[in-house]
């Protein structure tokens, strides 16, 4: 974990689909149902 990442850039986003009209997910590379991080201070 770094300060300059945005949690869509690892749990994925939204994109807009001109051709369907409609929002397609991109899963990130940590989409997970639960995630432990424990001690990321180190």
């Amino acid at each position: 974990f770094t300060p300059d990442l945005m949690p869509a850039d690892l749990l994925g986003t939204s994109i807009y689909n001109q051709k369907t009209q409609d929002f397609e997910f991109h899963p990130g590379p940590i989409f997970a149902d639960l995630l432990l991080a424990d001690e990321v201070n180190r």
